[in-house]
């Protein structure tokens, strides 16, 4: 027998243990085909319409449900896999509820434990929903499937169906295609966490300045200089940025948190306040990574737009790039005058004698020019001045 001592199964139970699980098994079982060999039907419960009590089928019964938990758990998976491919609808859900209940004896563990794994792999397939009374019972074990519902997957990371079709002709999805129904599938769990996680650690261009602190046509300029490199996603219409990269961004170029007070430059200010002087987001940040620039803020959360600055150290980078455009463009006009201490009116007559032109002529479009002289012609110009003072 099945209870305490000379048991030929895999389980020790006690009589009224026994009796319990035979019970239970015998909804798992009825209406099945005999799995002993017998051309019959399982048949136990003969208070039912049309069913009359009958001893040998109550006996064959019982020797099936021994059958069912010897060689375990290879019969009891036979057993199970038959119910759910023989039962459905309301006889199927009705059964496998009175068979669960015995799963609330903590000695039927390891019979449940084979039961909640049949059934995982049964959701797992599509076969069953995730409806079934285990898993509101047992709600814990919805977690280990490897699949879940493509209706159930928008529920989960509140992704459109549109996102998650793009997401899935990208190729970042796995899908398993259900048989018998058009656009019926389940999707990989572990492909769709990665996909979702991929997709969260994506920034458009306008969340990238936000998360910098600056315009977004200053996320052009840091796309322009390389230090930001765009992404193109299948499941975008636009350039996308690892969010990663920006926040290494923010941590490099951060300033160090001060509780001095000191008074610094703002960094908007740098930007918009000393554009003449060329000082772009990218030489700013340039000069910062340089140690140039030595950033501080009050706060060590902040964006750049929190940075101060020296004024010192401003107007170092300053001179700097003066000298930068003067050996590469040359001297502004307003810059030669001063520099040969002769006013405008005087320098133009002069160019206009002596015929000599700017070696750069920049156009703007409300109808300003700024003229550049290099070193040369600058020469050139001092050289007739003062010939015309030595006359």
């Amino acid at each position: 027998m099945i209870f305490e001592g000379g048991s030929t199964l895999p389980f020790k139970f006690s009589i009224d243990e026994y009796l319990k699980l035979a019970h239970c098994s015998l909804y798992l079982l009825e209406g099945l085909p005999d799995f002993l060999g017998c051309r019959q039907l399982i048949s136990s419960f003969y208070n039912r319409d049309g069913k009359k009590q009958c001893s040998s089928g109550i006996s064959n019964a019982f020797a099936n449900v021994f059958w069912m938990y010897n060689n375990f758990p290879e019969n009891y998976n036979m057993v199970l896999s038959k119910f759910f491919e023989i039962k459905s609808g309301q006889v199927m859900y009705m059964h496998k509820a009175n068979y669960e209940r015995m799963f609330e004896n903590e000695r039927f563990r390891p019979i449940r434990d084979t039961y909640c794994s049949f059934v995982i792999k049964k959701i797992d397939a599509g076969e069953i929903r995730r409806d079934f009374s285990i898993f509101k019972t047992s709600p814990e074990l919805l977690e280990k499937r490897n699949f879940v519902r493509k209706e159930e997957a928008r529920t989960i990371t509140g992704v459109s169906n549109d996102k998650l079709l793009k997401i899935a002709r990208s190729g970042s999805l796995k899908i398993l295609v259900k048989e018998g129904g058009k656009g019926k599938y389940l999707i990989n769990r572990n492909s769709l966490n990665k996909a979702i996680t991929s997709e969260h650690a994506l920034l458009t261009k306008r969340e990238v300045g936000l998360l910098l602190g600056i315009h977004v046509t200053s996320v052009e300029a840091l796309i322009t200089s390389g230090m930001l490199t765009p992404i193109c996603s299948n499941t975008r219409q636009y350039a996308v940025f690892d969010v990663l990269e920006v926040d290494n961004i923010l941590k490099e170029f951060r300033g160090k948190v001060s509780n001095q007070n000191v008074v610094g430059t703002p960094f908007r200010q740098l930007i918009y306040g000393y554009n003449k002087f060329s000082l772009s987001i990218i030489k700013i940040l340039e000069f910062t990574r340089r140690g140039l620039l030595n950033p501080f803020c009050m706060s060590g959360f902040g964006t750049l737009a929190d940075n101060l600055y020296l004024e010192s150290e401003v107007i170092e980078c300053i001179s700097l790039l003066r000298n930068d455009r003067q050996e590469k463009r040359g001297y502004y006009f307003a810059e030669v005058c001063t520099l040969l201490r002769i006013g405008e009116k005087g320098l133009h007559a002069v160019l206009k004698k002596h015929q000599i032109n700017a070696d750069l002529t920049i156009y703007f479009a409300d109808g300003r020019k700024k003229r550049y002289f290099k070193c040369n012609t600058v020469d050139k110009i001092r050289y007739c001045i003062e010939k015309k003072k030595a006359n």
